[in-house]
């Protein structure tokens, strides 16, 4: 699932059709219906500006970033 910040947030993925980008709030909803399903875990992939992107992905595991501060509430 590919995260965006901000609330009620969906963009489209150009190169994958079908897909999209999408706020917390929103993703919640998907999270339900996917348990509800039985999947057992979901892959979280936050949006990164591209100047903040790095080899080592470290924005991905900064604790204020995109994902580990917003899921940990």
């Amino acid at each position: 699932m590919f995260v965006l910040d901000g609330a009620k947030r969906e963009e489209a993925v150009a190169s994958l059709p079908g897909v999209s980008r999408k706020s917390l709030d929103l993703l919640f909803r998907d999270a339900e219906s996917c348990l509800e399903l039985g999947v057992p875990a979901l892959a979280l992939f936050p949006v990164i500006p591209a100047e903040l992107k790095s080899d080592d992905a470290a924005q991905a595991w900064h604790p204020e970033g995109l994902v580990r501060a917003r899921c940990a509430r």
